[in-house]
């Protein structure tokens, strides 16, 4: 096996393609890509903010914020658009978060981690 480059891993960044969700709840698909590393940092900083404010963590509404996309990989909601999102039934939220947390890399204790205060 050989060692990732610089050049190689910069390269490498802009292949994912988004992938369709199928949202029975509506009859629709809605597309999402992964979080980004400072995308994936900033929910988590989110998460634990809003812990220490006695705030509901609306993770599902963040991470639906940061992930879903156009078919070409565009974002279409803003970081604003959480609380909107969050707000959303849960049935509708649930394939969408589900299916970034995969594509992110986020484990079942990532996301139970988040409820605990940064160490």
């Amino acid at each position: 096996m050989n060692a990732l480059s610089r050049e190689g891993l910069l390269a490498a960044l802009p292949t994912v393609l988004p992938e369709p969700v199928a949202v029975p709840a509506l009859d629709l698909v809605v597309f999402v890509r992964p979080l980004s590393g400072i995308q994936r940092d900033a929910l988590e900083l989110n998460q634990h903010e809003r812990r220490r404010k006695g705030l509901p963590p609306n993770f599902r509404g963040m991470i639906v914020a940061l992930g879903a996309c156009t078919e070409s990989g565009v974002r279409v909601f803003t970081d604003e658009d959480a609380e909107a999102l969050g707000a959303v039934r849960a049935d509708v939220l649930e394939p969408i978060a589900e299916k970034i947390q995969q594509a992110s890399g986020y484990s079942v204790a990532d996301v139970k981690a988040l409820g605990k205060d940064l160490a």
